[in-house]
């Protein structure tokens, strides 16, 4: 039986504001959203996906112990997917950064990883709760539900912690800048910003960070035939999303 396409997004605006969107009712904090992340984690943990952008950059860095900051970070799906060999040969110092409705979530779930390691984890929801410098922040798939003046706020703030390396996965880059209601699960709806590159690559270049690598992802669950774009024009659709390592120059 051949799925029938079916569209998730709704509507091209310019902005976040112009969607109506109201964020009291973020699908990320709803129960539903936490049953699929819990399936997911514990898929990761059972199959991990040991070619990870964040994987091979724990490799090259020769420092035993390295401090990795998830930037919306979910119950810790990135973390699940780690080389759990790997963890437990470094000491890994991890920052979850996600709202505080999220935080009681995380911790339960991540306990089955950093049994019997050297590791730590810490879940932060304000970059004035850090004191630490940062080898590594990842942003997995978060990008796209960030307005562009926060996220240049918070590549301010990661580059004073002197962040030496950006990992960006799952990146939704467009030939337009624009913004799309991304349709969840029959009834959400959120607003999901489509960047252009030089958009984005101009936000990092301001503070001073250089792409070191740039290349297609596997297609995307959101980009795929069965989640369809054939609502947009063609100037505003994507095949494939795009994975990215920033280092500070």
């Amino acid at each position: 039986m051949i799925k029938k396409k079916i569209a998730i997004w709704r509507g091209i605006y310019k902005n976040f504001k112009s969607t109506g969107y109201k964020s009291t009712n973020h699908h990320f904090y709803s129960n539903e959203y936490l049953k699929i992340a819990k399936k997911k984690f514990n898929n990761s943990v059972s199959k991990g996906q040991n070619l990870s952008l964040l994987n091979l950059l724990l490799i090259l860095i020769k420092n035993r112990s390295i401090n990795v900051l998830d930037f919306g970070g979910g119950i810790g799906e990135s973390i699940a997917r780690l080389n759990i060999d790997l963890i437990y040969k470094k000491k890994i110092n991890f920052f979850l950064f996600d709202n505080k409705k999220l935080i009681t979530q995380k911790s339960y779930y991540l306990k089955k990883i950093f049994k019997n390691s050297e590791c730590k984890i810490k879940f932060v929801d304000s970059f004035t709760n850090i004191k630490s410098k940062f080898d590594i922040v990842l942003f997995a798939s978060v990008v796209q539900y960030i307005e562009k003046k926060n996220l240049d706020k918070f590549i301010c703030e990661i580059s004073k912690k002197h962040t030496k390396y950006i990992i960006f996965e799952d990146l939704f880059l467009s030939k337009k800048s624009f913004v799309s209601l991304q349709k969840f699960y029959s009834h959400h709806e959120i607003p999901f910003k489509f960047y252009t590159k030089t958009e984005l690559f101009n936000i990092l270049k301001k503070y001073n960070y250089s792409p070191l690598f740039y290349d297609d992802r596997q297609p995307s669950s959101s980009t795929n035939n069965f989640y369809s774009m054939n609502n947009f024009p063609k100037e505003y659709r994507i095949e494939r999303s795009k994975n990215a390592v920033f280092i500070r120059i």
